[in-house]
């Protein structure tokens, strides 16, 4: 009799989650078609698209990271997301407004015309999205690629370590898509002789830097302290490939070898990882 009282009587559980979870679905569904559209735009010829201005690469940038926002909600307190994010675009946002003017971690470059409107004449608006959607995305599918081993007393720092590799991945990407192909920044040389599809290297030093930075002050905040346990997340995931196929699909047009061969063999290995860890 107690039992039942007490299942009779028991609250119902919060239906936020599940909202949240939905959410992120049709934020995936938009992303999708977005990454579409603007990869029809690209690879037109002549390309359609050729600034940030234009509301196909708005959508794409925002339901790309509302996707992700939302489905890391479903998970993590809202006030967890929303610190996690905003100390991502803070500080990701802040390093590269230093990087323009100080041309110090990344190297020397100035933004175009073709980056859109800027805070205060300097960062581009789209920036802070960048990292939130680059960070967040790449830890979500690390976190399915380790889940054999989630239960691991190092789990923390293998998180942080693959969320770190799948992040430079994304950046070696996007190099040859934003300042190759669209011209939203340009690049002077550098003493280093090395060059990615005419970025210096120093680009992917200042830019692993920054995203071990901001992993180490905003994981404590993304860690899932309740005792309720949640499956995989995969919203996020396809956020990652999706930019990957995009970017990739736009240098197999342009005829960027070198982007295509490392980037293509990074997304194979990644997808057989993560789709292993998602059946453990």
């Amino acid at each position: 009799m107690n039992r039942t009282t007490s299942a009779k009587t028991r609250p119902p559980k919060p239906s936020t989650p599940n909202a949240f979870k939905t959410l992120s679905r049709v934020g995936l569904v938009l992303f999708t078609a977005a990454c579409g559209w603007v990869c029809f735009l690209t690879l037109a010829n002549p390309p359609l698209a050729t600034t940030l201005q234009g509301w196909p690469e708005t959508i794409l940038l925002l339901t790309g990271a509302l996707t992700i926002l939302l489905s890391l909600g479903a998970q993590l307190p809202a006030q967890n997301v929303i610190l996690a994010a905003t100390l991502i675009a803070v500080i990701g946002g802040g390093i590269h407004a230093v990087g323009a003017l100080a041309n110090l971690p990344f190297g020397p470059f100035i933004y175009t015309s073709a980056a859109g409107p800027a805070f205060f004449e300097t960062l581009p608006w789209w920036i802070p999205l960048i990292w939130i959607t680059f960070i967040l995305s790449s830890r979500a599918m690390a976190r399915l690629i380790l889940r054999p081993w989630r239960r691991l007393r190092a789990y923390g720092f293998w998180l942080i370590g693959v969320t770190l590799i799948l992040t430079l991945l994304l950046d070696l990407a996007f190099e040859p898509f934003a300042s190759k192909l669209h011209h939203y920044w340009i690049w002077s040389p550098t003493k280093l002789p090395l060059l990615w599809c005419l970025t210096p290297m120093s680009n992917f030093l200042g830019f692993t830097t920054t995203t071990l930075l901001i992993l180490m002050v905003t994981t404590p905040s993304l860690i899932n302290k309740s005792q309720n346990r949640f499956g995989p997340q995969y919203a996020p995931a396809l956020v990652w490939l999706l930019l990957n196929a995009l970017m990739i699909s736009s240098a197999v047009q342009n005829k960027f070898w070198p982007a295509v061969v490392l980037v293509g063999a990074g997304i194979v290995v990644t997808s057989m990882l993560a789709v292993r860890g998602a059946r453990w």
